[in-house]
């Protein structure tokens, strides 16, 4: 299926959660998006937020562009190491897993949820951009928000309108592993919370069954995407 057309359904099949999802991005966000006592956006460079979109992007090209040579298995092994370099995967599976659930988890199971996180995230994204057909990822800009600095893009498909996405990036402390600025949350239409949606999503499993069973929950998730991919 079309980049496009794949975009356009995602953004329909995710209008039933959106009022959940906009509770769960209150509590993400409490000061929403707004540009008020922001702090101004790094100068360009290797690490600045823009560059760091803008190489994540260049790798889904890549994959995109040999696609059908690769195949999902493929298209996942070379977008994970992309993915991981661009996003704070540990940041991203803390907040959608909660304070509560999180702190009574292991070091051990924190673990194993951040890595089913990663492969469930990379799996969705080399089923979705699994070929090339002239397909445009602009990055447009940055501005600097209270939740950190936003990074504003679009996809340019040829068969159908753009679809605008939003990077939310923030910086990661220079002692820390994967130091610079990472990607901590996707806004598909500029408004819909890939986090708060997780969140909403599997808020279910994670009170009943725990950090444990988000993994379990994962990786079911991740072998469905799998399976169900034809190329």
């Amino acid at each position: 299926m079309a980049v496009g057309k794949v975009l356009t359904s995602l953004l329909a099949s995710r209008r039933f959660a959106l009022f959940a999802a906009i509770l769960a991005f209150s509590a993400l966000y409490p000061g929403g998006m707004s540009p008020a006592r922001a702090q101004t956006p790094p100068a360009g460079g290797p690490g600045a937020p823009r560059a760091v979109v803008q190489g994540f992007y260049d790798v889904l090209i890549g994959a995109m562009k040999d696609g059908r040579k690769l195949g999902f298995q493929g298209r996942f092994d070379r977008i994970r190491p992309a993915f991981e370099k661009a996003f704070n995967a540990p940041l991203m599976t803390r907040v959608v897993v909660g304070a509560t659930a999180w702190s009574a988890a292991t070091p051990q199971q924190q673990d194993q949820a951040v890595d089913a996180f990663t492969r469930y995230s990379v799996a969705n994204y080399a089923t979705n951009f699994n070929d090339f057909g002239g397909e445009k990822l602009e990055v447009q800009g940055e501005r600097a928000t209270q939740a950190g600095t936003v990074v504003e893009t679009q996809i340019v498909p040829t068969d159908d309108k753009p679809v605008a996405i939003n990077f939310l990036l923030r910086p990661v402390d220079a002692g820390s592993p994967g130091a610079g600025w990472k990607i901590t949350d996707v806004f598909l239409d500029r408004t819909i919370s890939e986090l708060a949606t997780r969140r909403s999503d599997f808020a279910r499993t994670i009170q009943d069954e725990g950090v444990a069973g988000l993994t379990k929950r994962l990786d079911e998730k991740t072998r469905e995407i799998a399976a169900a991919t034809k190329q």
